[in-house]
């Protein structure tokens, strides 16, 4: 029931060459906050045209940042990450031996020079809101 978007090249390591972006305000199990959905295309020289033919065949992941209540995560300004695969289970990561979910605050380390991941890569983000669009403004 996902909506259509427009298809665009992204070249966004570690989305994926072809992307569609969504935001807006949503409520997730009683915590109302703003929403960036990307969702994440690869293939051997994929197109824009490939994509809008048969999102599925090249659908990697699907990217959420949600924006918590204040208090979350203050130094990172209050970001819930996940990432889903086409399918919508959690994307599972191996980190030094062990399952890493990617949901949360992700590779948050604890001292800024050990974050890495999605908060280490969006902190560089213009603007200081961690989005790479300056189309979308958090209200």
């Amino acid at each position: 029931m996902a909506k259509v978007l427009k298809p665009f090249i992204g070249a966004a390591r570690p989305h994926g060459w072809v992307l569609e972006v969504d935001s807006g305000m949503v409520e997730v199990a009683g915590h109302r906050g703003f929403v960036v959905v990307k969702k994440n295309y690869e293939g051997s020289h994929i197109s824009v045209a490939d994509v809008e033919k048969d999102r599925a065949k090249y659908l990697v992941s699907i990217s959420v940042m949600f924006k918590r209540e204040a208090g979350y995560d203050p130094e990172d300004k209050d970001w819930f990450w996940a990432q889903y695969q086409p399918d919508g289970k959690l994307v599972v990561m191996r980190k030094m031996g062990m399952k890493v979910a990617m949901a949360g605050r992700l590779m948050k380390g604890s001292t800024p020079d050990k974050n890495r991941g999605c908060i280490y890569c969006h902190s560089s983000a213009g603007g200081g809101d961690y989005i790479f669009y300056p189309d979308i403004t958090v209200p």
